[in-house]
């Protein structure tokens, strides 16, 4: 019931950290109005998240937060990968390791950032229905806003 993080640097790079409390809470427009908890598999493009996990292995939880207030990375988008028989880690992981770092050069950050994602672990494609990879912008240093709004310093 989990998602594995994976990470990788893109030659546009920073490292990461793991916190949790309360929940998080979404206004009506889908936007998180309320900084706290929010499960990987509620994570969605332009969510804005703080303390995100180190390295690689599996998480249930990020800290999520308004992206007006101070984050270190963000959503930017989400692969899905289909339907069907779980399709096995070495075509996960591919998909994650091109489609992500493909992905964040078609949004032309720009500021530099590290690219990290989650990809589905066969526990979670079979049990939470959970076909997509989750590509996660992290930048430098805390800034509020999105990544489109943020420039080169």
């Amino acid at each position: 019931m989990f998602l594995r993080l994976s990470g990788m640097i893109v030659v546009i790079g920073v490292g990461l950290s793991l916190a949790g409390c309360g929940g998080t809470d979404r206004d009506d427009t889908g936007k998180i109005d309320r900084e706290g908890d929010l499960s990987v598999f509620e994570l969605r493009v332009n969510d804005c998240l703080t303390n995100l996990p180190k390295g690689e292995g599996e998480q249930k939880s990020v800290k999520a937060a308004p992206c007006t207030e101070p984050h270190e990375g963000e959503v930017f988008t989400v692969i899905d990968l289909g339907e069907g028989d779980w399709p096995g880690d070495t075509f996960v992981n591919g998909k994650a390791e091109r489609g992500c770092p493909a992905r964040l050069k078609r949004a032309k950050p720009p500021v530099k950032v590290e690219l990290f994602y989650f990809t589905p672990t066969e526990e979670s494609w079979d049990s939470k229905d959970d076909h997509s990879i989750t590509c996660i912008a992290v930048y430098p240093k805390s800034v509020t806003g999105l990544l489109e709004d943020q420039s080169q310093t």
